[in-house]
């Protein structure tokens, strides 16, 4: 996969669990329980984490 294609899959993973959680946050503010895009939100910022990590050592490597 291309730098750019793996840069692209870690941008649209990160944005993804930032709009969960902030649709779960906005819920919660209403008055409603947390509920699952919280997690589903969370789940995904750590794994744009990790592949921002993964990407930094892929890169560390080819340097």
């Amino acid at each position: 996969m291309g730098r750019l294609a793996y840069l692209l899959l870690i941008t649209a993973v990160f944005g993804t669990g930032c709009y969960l959680g902030w649709l779960d946050l906005r819920a919660f503010a209403s008055g409603a329980r947390p509920a699952v895009g919280l997690i589903y939100g969370s789940l995904a910022l750590i794994a744009s984490a990790a592949l921002l990590l993964v990407d930094f050592r892929r890169t560390a490597e080819a340097v």
